[in-house]
């Protein structure tokens, strides 16, 4: 097996740009106020593995290459350039002009085992894995670049890593989930995609007469009230990803501890992360601490937008108490905050909230607050990137590669146990190693408490 930092090299052959593979619609498509918005101006990314499958003599790489040109007939915008629009260069609009995505097949010379270590579970974060990521065509730069970039990398046990990019003003989590969903089912044969991609952002438009009646986060930051917690992170403490693998059993302890009849797996599992990291980060009783929930809002919309929606549709919940308040007041207190957080996400949140961003479209003032009193939890483990199959069978691991993760962000994602099959959820961190070794003790105990193994992945 190799060892923990073993090194690995890829060879990449020559990145290119994948066309449409027949000829697609020209012109200029408008992006909804949540696509066109600061906070979501960057390159998103997500990877997936694949054991190797002896029935298949192919090449994954051309197979998928061949599809992605069929599937971008469907999704043909993706193959567009984002660019400012005349008018207003603040906005942007895409420009659909059937360029191309980008995409890299590589050459590396280790093995799938090499990323699973000592466990029977691929377990982010993944020791060099960016090595696995295209950046031939990725700048810093969302503007008149490449708007999805693939790299597939052939592995030497005969299984491969199937790694993009993507801009995140197109498409949120769920968006690319349908695109390369959609891709996959082209690579075994389809025609057409079982869920048809649906642009229609106008379904998102700002109302006539805009009606602001609900603050997001990021607009709430300068209007009265607590101030959150502002204290700087240590820069010189050494920055530590990990991921803990949560079992039923726990999640059955964490739910009878909470006590609550309306209590969602994310709701209890937020609530026990959130209250732990305040505690190992030592923030001061009377300091204001803030959970930031990304809530998709496809469903809550009447009437709900098209399954086939692949534009950006999350809002921002919000819920905040004093460091006190939630380490003292248990597991059932912190449960409620995270539960009444996203039960406002209503038809009415969603559209002030796309009112106010036409109304004023940066936060202001920008980039403050955002100390350790933030913790931003995302749930992208029901996506489902790991049941995609291209035909070698469903992934081993679909989600974050979690190598850009910042301290202020912890998504929950699914780890597929390879023999078993069975699917767990892992909360990813990053996060100073001192605390990380107060949240690790605290893992400890719940394990201990059900009777269950602990299960680390670690960056060290």
């Amino acid at each position: 097996m190799a060892a923990l930092h073993e090194q690995f090299t890829v060879q990449r052959r020559a990145g290119e740009l994948v066309r449409p593979a027949s000829e697609t619609p020209q012109g200029v498509l408008f992006l909804s106020n949540l696509d066109d918005r600061t906070g979501v101006r960057l390159h998103a990314s997500q990877i997936q593995f694949y054991q190797c499958n002896k029935t298949r003599k192919e090449d994954p790489a051309k197979v998928i290459k061949e599809a992605l040109g069929k599937v971008l007939d469907h999704f043909y915008p993706l193959a567009g350039r984002l660019r400012p629009s005349p008018r207003s260069p603040s906005k942007l609009l895409l420009h659909c002009t059937g360029e191309g995505v980008s995409f890299v097949e590589a050459d590396a010379d280790v093995s799938l085992r090499h990323f699973f270590k000592d466990n029977n579970m691929l377990i982010p974060p993944f020791h060099c894995v960016e090595k696995l990521f295209d950046d031939t065509f990725v700048s810093t730069s969302i503007i008149d670049s490449p708007l999805i970039s693939i790299q597939v990398t052939r592995l030497s046990c005969g299984g491969f890593a199937f790694a993009m990019r993507f801009n995140h003003c197109v498409s949120d989590g769920y968006g690319m989930y349908l695109f390369v969903r959609a891709l996959s089912e082209m690579a075994k044969g389809a025609h057409v995609p079982s869920i048809p991609p649906v642009w229609e952002r106008e379904r998102l438009l700002p109302r006539k007469k805009p009606l602001v009646q609900f603050l997001e986060y990021d607009y709430k930051q300068d209007c009265p009230g607590p101030a959150m917690a502002v204290i700087d992170w240590d820069e010189e403490d050494e920055t530590v990803r990990k991921s803990i693998v949560f079992s039923s059993k726990e999640i059955a302890l964490l739910k009878r501890e909470a006590g609550l009849t309306e209590c969602s797996t994310f709701d209890v599992l937020s609530a026990y992360l959130w209250r732990v990291r305040t505690r190992a980060l030592n923030i001061p009783d009377n300091e204001v601490v803030r959970l930031i929930i990304p809530v998709d809002f496809r469903s809550r919309l009447q009437p709900p937008l098209p399954q086939g929606y692949c534009g950006n549709a999350i809002i921002l919940a919000y819920t905040d108490t004093t460091a006190a308040d939630l380490i003292n007041n248990g597991l059932s207190f912190a449960t409620k905050l995270v539960h009444d957080a996203k039960a406002k996400v209503n038809e009415e949140y969603v559209r002030s909230v796309i009112d106010l961003i036409e109304l004023r479209p940066v936060p202001s003032p920008p980039g403050v607050k955002r100390g350790i009193g933030l913790l931003v939890i995302s749930n992208i483990s029901r996506i489902g990137y790991h049941e995609i199959d291209f035909g070698w069978g469903k992934a081993v691991y679909g989600g974050d590669s979690m190598h850009t993760l910042p301290r202020t962000m912890s998504p929950f994602i699914s780890v597929v146990d390879r023999n078993s099959g069975k699917v767990e959820i892992a909360a990813a961190l990053c996060l100073p190693a001192s605390a990380m070794q107060v949240i690790e003790a605290e893992i400890v105990k719940l394990k201990m408490s059900s009777n269950t193994p602990a299960v680390f992945r670690s960056s060290l």
